[in-house]
């Protein structure tokens, strides 16, 4: 293999995998909804005491 092909491999594995983050960030295409039946939590009011006493972390779904 020449340098030339494996720096042109190379540079096309790290476009590859950089390809997502570009798309979260610059948006190239519309990304649709996800279909399915699901509910959004309300998010939990965060407090010193709430996180204390571990009520914080039951309101997120934790263990």
């Amino acid at each position: 293999m020449t340098t030339l092909f494996k720096r042109l491999l190379l540079g096309l594995l790290v476009l590859l995998l950089l390809l997502p983050a570009l798309q979260a960030r610059l948006r190239f295409y519309p990304e649709g909804e996800l279909a399915g039946a699901f509910t959004r939590a309300p998010h939990p009011e965060f407090s010193w005491e709430g996180l204390q006493s571990t009520a914080y972390q039951e309101a997120l779904g934790g263990t």
